[in-house]
């Protein structure tokens, strides 16, 4: 049977999805990451080096996109994740940075490639959880034209401010990451939140997903 981690970026979101572990007899344990790439990269690691575990679950709100079809409380299953401020600034957006000599920049990561395995895709429509690729970005979109840089950088459909380190942090020990982000609100602008809501429907997500997972 797997052994969980249970994670979320604030104590807020930690608190409104825990009680999904309530709902299974695996063993959950709980993490906090903290905000931000930075946070989570070092907490995430941390974490798997002292304790492994079989699969991470990372929850959380996430901005979505205008045009991605992702509203007020829908909640996503991130199929992949990328850095979307990595690399260089210009002023048509962030550009991906090449090292001298090729060397690879780690950007992008594959999430559905690894937990397929565990989470049957097929069933999310039933369960009301849409596959979508995420971002994750140092500083949340506040206007529309930066919504719209990293949205074409990406193809992104949502963006948050963890899951691409978590998911690095997670690869070298080959644990697969379930990242579950319910939208709270709409990327670029700065009103119009409802974390409120977007937590209610991250909660029910969670149990849904943690009875999912097979052996």
């Amino acid at each position: 049977m797997h052994d969980i981690i249970l994670a979320a970026p604030t104590r807020g979101e930690l608190e409104a999805v825990k009680q999904a572990c309530a709902t299974t007899n695996r063993r959950v344990r709980l993490l906090v990451t903290g905000v931000g790439p930075g946070s989570t990269a070092h907490t995430v690691t941390r974490m798997l080096a002292d304790a492994p575990c079989s699969i991470m679950v990372l929850a959380g709100i996430a901005g979505a996109y205008p045009g991605s079809g992702l509203q007020l409380g829908d909640v996503c299953i991130a199929g992949s994740e990328m850095y979307g401020d990595l690399g260089r600034c210009t002023d048509s957006g962030p550009e991906p940075v090449i090292l001298p000599g090729g060397e690879p920049i780690p950007i992008k990561f594959d999430l559905l490639c690894r937990w397929k395995h565990v989470i049957p895709p097929e069933s999310l429509d039933s369960q009301g959880i849409v596959l979508a690729d995420m971002v994750t970005v140092s500083c949340s979109s506040a206007c529309p034209a930066r919504a719209a840089q990293i949205r074409r950088l990406s193809g992104a459909a949502a963006e948050n401010m963890e899951g691409a380190a978590a998911a690095q942090g997670c690869d070298p020990w080959g644990v697969p990451l379930v990242e579950i982000r319910a939208i709270s609100n709409t990327a670029g602008t700065v009103s119009g939140w409802d974390i409120a809501t977007a937590l209610s429907a991250l909660a029910r997500a969670v149990a849904k997903v943690l009875e999912m997972i097979r052996d």
